[in-house]
């Protein structure tokens, strides 16, 4: 097997696109992220967080089998996983075990010992073969899948105006992001360019919180699903000196309304641990979890059945 690293330009975009979309849909249809390769780079590759030494691409008689994103947080290494899960049951595991044996290299250049796995959903096909290559680990979970209600409740009428997000917005929309998220070990700050390339397609739509002319929150939401439809609320940022003032929940209640209005029965979201309480007070509903797992790097595999091919950022 091939593997391609130190590369901010993908072979075969298309086809990693592709990946995406299967390995988020296979054990939730209604989930699944159908990215175009174009949306990709934009999103992803030419984003201010992206390093290609940190990213890599698996490649199996000359077509990509899955790629992976590794980050550093708090001392531990942590790797994203994707793999094709239309691939035979023994291929899939053998991709996984080399993506595995990739990060261990990573992790020792850094003196890293704690190695993070994203496992995406619990019990999924992702989660089992990661136990089946490294056994059960520690089980941390990262997020929460909650279902909205048909509607949200306003309890009393918060003095805010929302209005559409429009071109112009973007170091708004970033600044509120960075200010809403700073307070957590995972937070990445983004750039009002990554804005922009998130919301150029039009894809995402995107709402704003005024108060006295100023921008205090936002919300954005999308259309997700093959087959069945979903509407996914993708990100709710509410400054934190503001937090408390009904903000958040009056973004919800209106991107909820413009989902339902589209014809979306299923509405859902991605909680972070810290802000269950708070979604399930608006009336959400846990539907399942995903799940990091926690390894000791040495508990890593040490494959060699694999030739590592730099293009030094190209």
């Amino acid at each position: 097997m091939i593997v391609l690293t130190d590369t901010s330009r993908p072979w075969r975009i298309d086809l990693l696109a592709e990946i995406y979309r299967e390995a988020t849909s296979y054990d939730i249809p209604w989930i699944a992220e159908d990215m175009s390769g174009d949306e990709m780079i934009r999103q992803w590759f030419d984003a201010s967080w992206f390093e290609p030494d940190k990213f890599i691409t698996l490649y199996v008689m000359g077509r990509p089998a899955g790629f992976a994103f590794i980050w550093w947080r708090n001392g531990r290494i942590r790797i994203n996983p994707y793999i094709d899960p239309r691939l035979p049951r023994g291929l899939f595991i053998d991709v996984l075990e080399i993506m595995l044996s990739w990060t261990r290299l990573k992790g020792l250049e850094k003196d890293s010992y704690i190695v993070q796995v994203f496992a995406g959903p619990e019990y999924g096909i992702l989660h089992r073969a990661v136990q089946e290559i490294l056994g059960v680990g520690r089980s941390i979970y990262s997020t929460y899948i909650m279902l909205a209600p048909r509607r949200i409740r306003i309890g009393g009428e918060p003095v805010v105006e929302i209005i559409d997000y429009r071109p112009g917005l973007e170091e708004a929309v970033a600044s509120i992001y960075n200010d809403a998220f700073s307070l957590y070990p995972w937070f990445t700050p983004i750039s009002p360019a990554d804005v922009a390339k998130m919301y150029r397609s039009g894809r995402i739509r995107a709402l704003i919180a005024m108060l006295d002319g100023e921008p205090v929150g936002y919300v954005d939401f999308m259309t997700r699903g093959i087959g069945v439809k979903a509407g996914y609320i993708y990100t709710l940022a509410v400054k934190k000196k503001y937090h408390g003032m009904g903000i958040g929940r009056k973004l919800l209640a209106e991107a909820l309304r413009k989902l339902r209005e589209a014809g979306l029965e299923i509405v859902y979201l991605d909680a972070y641990p810290e802000v269950v309480d708070y979604y399930m007070r608006c009336g959400f509903k846990i539907l399942r979890r995903y799940i990091n797992i926690e390894y000791s790097i040495e508990q890593l595999p040490k494959t060699l059945n694999y030739m590592i091919v730099s293009l030094g950022g190209n």
